[in-house]
């Protein structure tokens, strides 16, 4: 009820709402999503959670309300975060809560607007990212922290005082204790420093005990009585200047009102004191303190009652307050008539590419968990569904997250693991989903997102070599003359979905099993085109021809042909992973005649990309030299089959470039002929 009450306002009235959504989102849905209050209150504040992540806009706006302003909470960033902590695989079989967690953390990929990804690179987030990082030096050594912020054009240089005091009142997780302690220092700077920081606070209107709460929340006061006293004589005088109502004659007043009422304090809720001050002694305690003559009885006895029966919490534990009470929300209040209205964004907007950085590691590890352990097949489908979508997205400037996403699904293919026998890695492919659907999305994402691969080239190399010894690629790719008319053949016989991966259906059964037969219908058919037909592979005859159709449909040959759209980074790792391979790294080899094989297609693959990146010949080809150079060195490099499969690939080479619109070779290093 009280998420929905929320929701409602969030569509309605959320441009006045800005700081009390917040309040909302930190002190209530997140605390109570991350299981303070039990698992029933959790799993309400989970579903809570996914109602509001359901609103086309919320991300974004979130992102750019909350996570981008310095002085705001990370809201969409840690409402992520727990969806992945919750839906991290723990036991088996997994919790309703984490189910439902994942599902929040997978539907984001439904909106057709996470298909974009602008680069609004927010100049706030950078600079709310330099103040974090400053706050972190500051907790550690104050001198650091100063010097961080100079270097980093956060203060002026020589700093000022306010914009120190607004470091000091503004930036989340900074140490209380040292806030304390150097308000209260007694040099002019520093002194200067408290006035403009105590100018921060807006006191009008509001009662003395509940103002001296706002103040002491914000910091510990240290117990060095000059330093209390230094900052209970500004707190005073600022206070002074904002009271409505004529009740104080000077700041002195109130200054010795407020020792009054922290020894109350004390008094009340100090376990050690026996004997407690009663109302009586606390109004005849401050009698004639106001200019010789006494406050209004019924004002003190106010600020007893609220002091005995709520305590102000003078030492406070480092970061930011645990509770939203009655006088942070008065406080909040406040402050929402004069912040910056809630900003709004059109359905439209595109996410930009911090928005996904926050959350992408976290994102894949979780996905990637709940892929390995789960067996519900349809949860595998949405597995494959939300790493293809991080993909998509990834691709913008964020390639050590596409690197990390395909050498897990690397992993689960199960082709790279060392400690099973040729026999035992061909068995389970052919007769377990995991491996196929792995298969199938890390040769699409390296179709569809190879412009963005660097380091993960070799990981999929690996894979290649691994197929091509169980002797599952087809002739297309085995055959480089025939791969483009047999990967157009394939693409014509089965339509391609929006993810790309091309997956024919009928499942009567999967490889000679009937367990995963009900899944492969589903969810699964946005990721994987489902077709009818009657050549499909779930109805082959034997495992063999299963296992050659659904290496057909990865279009693995369309990778090496296709690489001229390849930028020179991609193109560049892509043909030092087959150098590397070539040279035997990473590779064991049985026989002899087996290593020869694996040389020669490598090389097969190097004047395939080669051939297909002819019009930048004279940039691509230099780079593959320095490979060669360092392959030679390698400790158990072998000369002979590499040599030899080397002269017949560079044969092809000239070949190609003699027949065709010669590129400029004189352009190529003096260094590349004489090594060739």
């Amino acid at each position: 009820m009280i998420c929905s009450t929320v929701l409602n306002l969030y569509h309605f009235l959320r441009r006045s709402l800005r700081l009390q959504l917040e309040a909302f989102f930190t002190y209530a849905l997140l605390r109570i999503t991350a299981g303070i209050g039990g698992i029933q209150l959790q799993e309400v504040a989970i579903e809570g959670t996914i109602s509001f992540l359901r609103q086309p806009t919320f991300a974004i706006e979130t992102y750019v309300n909350y996570d981008c302003d310095p002085i705001r909470h990370n809201v969409f960033e840690e409402m992520l975060k727990l969806l992945c902590k919750i839906a991290f695989p723990v036991t088996n079989p997994a919790l309703p809560m984490q189910i439902q967690a994942f599902e929040g953390l997978v539907m984001r990929r439904r909106r057709k607007q996470s298909r974009y990804l602008g680069r609004l690179r927010s100049n706030k987030k950078a600079e709310e990212e330099k103040i974090m990082i400053a706050a972190n030096h500051y907790n550690r050594d104050e001198k650091k922290g100063f010097d961080y912020l100079n270097l980093s054009n956060l203060v002026p240089s020589p700093p000022d005082s306010k914009s120190l005091a607004y470091f000091f009142r503004y930036t989340p997780g900074l140490d209380k204790n040292k806030i304390g302690d150097y308000l209260g220092d007694p040099s002019e700077f520093n002194l200067s420093v408290l006035k403009e920081f105590t100018e921060t606070f807006d006191f009008s209107g509001v009662i003395l005990d509940i103002a001296l709460r706002t103040y002491l929340e914000t910091f510990r006061l240290p117990g060095e009585s000059q330093k209390i006293q230094r900052i209970l004589e500004a707190f005073s005088e600022r206070f002074y200047e904002q009271q409505s109502s004529e009740i104080f004659v000077s700041k002195d007043a109130v200054f010795i009102l407020c020792y009054s009422l922290i020894m109350l304090n004390t008094d009340q809720h100090n376990p050690q004191v026996k004997k407690k001050m009663t109302e009586e002694e606390f109004i005849r305690n401050n009698r004639a303190i106001n200019g010789g003559m006494d406050l209004p009885r019924e004002y003190l006895s106010e600020l007893f009652h609220s002091i005995s029966t709520n305590a102000i919490t003078l030492f406070g534990q480092t970061g930011l307050p645990v509770e939203l009470n009655s006088n942070k929300w008065a406080d909040l209040v406040k402050r929402s008539r004069t912040v910056e209205p809630y900003i709004t964004c059109e359905f439209k907007h595109k996410l930009s590419r911090e928005l996904f950085a926050a959350i992408s590691g976290p994102a894949v590890a979780t996905l990637a968990a709940i892929f390995e352990h789960t067996e519900d097949e349809e949860i595998l489908h949405e597995c494959v569904e939300g790493l293809i979508s991080v993909a998509r997205i990834a691709r913008y400037g964020l390639e050590d997250i596409l690197d990390e996403l395909l050498c897990c699904l690397c992993k689960f293919t199960t082709l790279l693991n060392p400690y099973t026998t040729a026999e035992e890695t061909l068995f389970t492919f052919s007769n377990e989903l995991k491996p196929r659907m792995a298969t199938l999305a890390l040769f699409t994402i390296a179709n569809k997102y190879g412009e963005s691969v660097r380091g993960a080239w070799k990981n999929l190399v690996d894979c290649l070599l691994k197929l091509k010894r169980l002797k599952v690629l087809p002739q297309s790719v085995i055959e480089p003359g025939n791969t483009s008319a047999a990967s157009n053949s394939d693409v014509a016989a089965h339509p391609k979905t929006e993810s790309g991966v091309i997956f024919p259906s009928s499942h009567n059964g999967f490889g000679g099993t009937s367990r995963y037969v009900s899944g492969l219908i589903g969810r699964f058919s946005q990721f994987l085109s489902l077709e009818t037909s009657a050549d499909s592979m779930l109805n082959a005859g034997s495992e063999f021809e299963n296992n050659l159709k659904i290496i057909q449909q990865c279009r693995i040959g369309s990778i090496f042909t296709e690489s001229s759209k390849l930028p020179d980074e991609s193109l560049q790792n892509l043909g030092r992973a087959l150098v590397f391979a070539a040279a035997g790294k990473g590779q064991k080899f049985s026989t002899p005649v087996e290593e020869e094989e694996t040389v020669g297609f490598c090389w097969d693959l190097l004047a395939m990309i080669t051939t297909a990146n002819l019009h930048r010949f004279t940039a691509f080809w230099p780079q593959l030299h320095d490979s060669f150079a360092v392959v030679s060195q390698f400790p158990l490099f072998s000369p002979c089959p590499f040599a030899e499969k080397a002269i017949v690939a560079l044969f092809k080479i000239a070949l190609k470039l003699l027949s065709g619109p010669a590129p400029r070779l004189d352009k190529l290093p003096r260094s590349s002929s004489s090594n060739r």
